[in-house]
């Protein structure tokens, strides 16, 4: 590390990481849109900002209650690869460029699922072999 140059950011969580790669996989495809139509860029990068915003909010300010800022990212989530779909489908860009963004963001919206809606534990007594009692 050069001189001068402090290590200030801490450790992402596996959904942090996931909005910044999602983050880094939109800005070459918002640089080509700026070309052709620049509110539709502004629009996709501040859909993709508030993903990222709402994630490190409720896991750093709101680690207590942190499901509201959760819920309010996986909307932002679904806003941006719907916004994507609809760009394929009005031309702005074609699916090869917009591809590499939408994986991202869908690894992203499957995390958040995780954290929003994790997996319900059957209610259901079982015996040792798997079948209900």
């Amino acid at each position: 590390m050069p001189k001068g140059q402090e290590k200030t950011s801490l450790p992402h969580s596996k959904l942090q990481a996931a909005s910044l790669r999602a983050l880094a996989a939109l800005r070459p495809l918002v640089e080509q849109l700026r070309q052709s139509d620049a509110v539709v860029a502004e629009q996709l990068m501040r859909a993709a900002t508030h993903v990222a915003l709402e994630i490190f909010s409720a896991e750093r300010w709101a680690p207590r209650s942190p499901r509201p800022h959760l819920l309010a990212s996986l909307t932002a989530t679904s806003e941006a690869m719907t916004l994507l779909r609809l760009m394929v489908d009005s031309r702005h860009c074609t699916w090869d460029v917009a591809r590499p963004t939408y994986l991202e963001l869908s690894a992203t919206y499957l995390e958040l699922m995780k954290r929003v809606a994790p997996k319900r534990r059957s209610r259901v007594k079982r015996d040792g072999r798997g079948r209900a009692a």
